[in-house]
């Protein structure tokens, strides 16, 4: 099979791939209300109303219905957050006698209040879902070429991020930073923590593995020798850039000194490793589970070599290490508190200090988030979090064993390892989701929604069309290559065959 990327003329492929880019060049704040957040999610809307509107007019094409009902609960959680509600209700919910006293205070009857303690903020939630959404709907509704295409975006950025962190770190302390609040020592990226950028970086490390087997595996074929020499000159290109790219990617992980991007980072390499055993292909001897092990190895001693000394500083002393065990156990108390209803999304630091103690008070530190996604999101939304979390990970679990035991052909072998990437990407984002909040960035939660899109299927009548456009052209190519019996024979112009989108028939199955 050659190695080469179809162009995509779907107008929710552009889209899709506007948005990716925006949220990764402009979400790489923590906080909501910044300018570049509403740049974002302006951009994400057109796509979003796009996205639903095709899901309505081609409902065969839409996605599996389980995935658009959790969707619409998410949302739905955040807009039952804010319907006002009458005293008598709101004032019956867990902790909310501080919000009565302050009506008491000022003399006046309690007015009719929404469930969430803050509705600003819990607007700004909402506002914030336009982005996975967006990308989440409109990916899942692609062939296998457009999301390849995708993963190829994400690669394409990766390089600039690496070439920006490397710059912040030439530069020196505070150089090139775009948010006020940011590690200023460190390597960044985009991203106002290192943490994040972190994350970034290995989710593109997997996604490059993909592409790394692919190249590696791939054969040239052409009619000439002439033409055989230029595809695999070409080819040969190709494999070292996107082994370079690997490289790079490791390395960059040096410049973040973030402990649980290196550590997320060693498990990516592990799952690089497995998608390239998992693939059974095999040409002239090569075999890129070697070629991975042998990039990998460079990589740690490039890594090791640049900033092996800073590296064991920052896992020697972090100051945020205690802080996260305090902050985790007042999360924890402030969500079983608050159960059923929660505070409300978004509400997470005026809800935090109400609940903190002086016995777990640390000096000069302030707790903007939990540094615990599921904590915090338990906090925020109550039982409903609970419910919708054990959804998603049972979906997510059922999901990954498909993926990673279903048969792939040399139709197909480029999207199943795409979405055994995928699996790795979500696990991942989770993992680093329990000591940080990854997902809370517009960026991080593109690249989430991008990988949850992975783990879906195309349609069938997706596969079916994309089959009946690859079968025309190859009719179109055999007729122009057909000769009449009074001309001379031809030389076959060359062929670059692109795999089709079938996928095998368990992963047909609609969930």
């Amino acid at each position: 099979m050659a190695f080469s990327l179809p162009v995509s003329r779907s107008p929710l492929f552009y889209g899709c791939a506007l948005v990716l880019v925006c949220a990764l060049l402009l979400g790489g704040g923590t906080h909501s209300g910044f300018l570049s957040d509403i740049l974002l999610q302006a951009a994400a809307l057109p796509l979003l109303a796009a996205a639903l509107w095709q899901i309505l007019q081609h409902p065969t094409e839409a996605p599996p219905k389980g995935a658009l009902f959790f969707c619409a609960a998410f949302v739905a959680v955040i807009l039952v957050q804010l319907v006002p509600l009458p005293p008598a209700i709101w004032t019956a919910l867990p902790h909310r006698h501080e919000l009565l006293a302050t009506y008491r205070l000022l003399g006046t009857p309690p007015p009719w209040r929404p469930l969430s303690v803050d509705p600003a903020a819990t607007w700004a939630s909402l506002l914030s879902l336009t982005v996975p959404l967006a990308v989440f709907l409109g990916a899942v509704q692609l062939g296998g070429p457009d999301r390849r295409t995708l993963t190829v975006v994400v690669l394409c950025f990766a390089v600039a991020e690496v070439f920006l962190g490397l710059s912040q770190i030439a530069l020196g302390s505070g150089a090139i930073r775009f948010y006020e609040f940011s590690n200023q020592t460190e390597a960044t990226g985009f991203f106002a923590n290192r943490n994040h950028f972190a994350a970034f970086l290995y989710c593109a490390l997997l996604f490059a593995a993909v592409w790394a087997v692919e190249a590696s595996l791939s054969s040239p074929r052409a009619s000439s020798s002439r033409d055989r020499l230029n595809q695999q000159t070409r080819y040969a290109i190709g494999i070292a850039a996107i082994f370079t790219l690997m490289i790079a990617l490791i390395a960059a992980q040096a410049m973040a000194r973030s402990r649980a991007g290196l550590a997320l980072t060693i498990a990516a390499m592990l799952g690089g490793l497995a998608l390239a055993v998992r693939d059974r292909r095999q040409i002239e001897g090569i075999s890129s589970t070697k070629l991975l092990g042998a990039a990998i190895a460079v990589a740690v001693m490039l890594a090791g070599q640049f900033a092996l000394f800073r590296i064991m500083q920052r896992f020697g002393t972090d100051p945020l290490q205690n802080a996260r065990v305090a902050f985790g156990g007042t999360t924890l108390e402030a969500a079983t508190g608050l159960m059923p209803a929660g505070a409300g999304m978004g509400t997470f630091v005026p809800v935090f200090g109400l609940f903190e103690k002086p016995a777990t008070l640390l000096p000069n530190m302030f707790a903007n988030r939990a540094h615990n996604d599921a904590l915090e999101f338990w906090l925020e939304a109550g039982a409903a979090a609970l419910l919708l979390g054990a959804v998603f990970v049972s979906w997510f679990v059922w999901r990954a064993v498909a993926a990673w035991r279903a048969a792939a052909d040399d139709s197909n072998h480029l999207d199943v390892a795409l979405t055994r990437a995928a699996t790795l990407i979500v696990g991942l984002l989770l993992a680093h989701s329990l000591v940080d909040y990854p997902l809370r960035t517009g960026a991080m939660a593109a690249v989430f929604a991008l990988a949850c899109a992975l783990l879906i299927a195309p349609s069938r009548a997706l596969g079916a069309k994309a089959a009946g456009k690859h079968l025309a052209a190859r009719q179109v190519v055999s007729s122009a290559t057909q000769q009449r019996p009074d001309e001379a024979p031809a030389t076959p112009a060359p062929i670059e065959w692109t795999p089709n989108v079938d996928w095998p028939d368990e992963w047909q199955r609609r969930s």
